[in-house]
């Protein structure tokens, strides 16, 4: 499990410079990687927007609509979905993300933005590739 949550990060991430390595019984005692990038990667590729536990009253305070209504019209998404929605690759979403005026950070790795691209605004969980 760690590689692969390591690997979901790197894969989404254009700018993937670093790779960590830990025996074996490091992985299992410490478990850098699960406890580190978890957080990043499940609502970056893993939860669909829907099931990302976001905090409705700092959503609606900050981008100024309910998380509901965003939800229902269906333009909230995880980093992956959004490159599908918007027909482009990491490093463009990547780019898209970097101009982003409107960010929020719900907590340790777990941001949200709202992105537009392709005549497309939609709010964009995990897009990011540098913090």
């Amino acid at each position: 499990m760690c590689v692969c949550v390591c690997v979901c990060v790197c894969v989404l991430s254009s700018h993937c410079k670093a790779h960590l390595t830990f025996s074996s019984p490091q992985k299992n005692y410490d478990r850098l990687i699960d406890q580190h990038y978890y957080a990043i990667a499940s609502k970056a590729t893993i939860l669909p927007a829907k099931d990302i536990p976001v905090p409705t009253d700092q959503f609606r305070d900050f981008f100024g609509e309910s998380w509901e209504i965003a939800l229902k019209e269906n333009r909230a998404v995880n980093a992956m979905d959004a490159c599908k929605r918007f027909n482009c690759d990491a490093a463009e979403l990547d780019a898209a993300w970097g101009k982003s005026k409107k960010v929020v950070k719900f907590g340790g790795g777990f941001y949200c933005g709202l992105v537009s691209m392709n005549g497309k605004d939609l709010y964009v969980f995990n897009a990011v590739s540098r913090h």
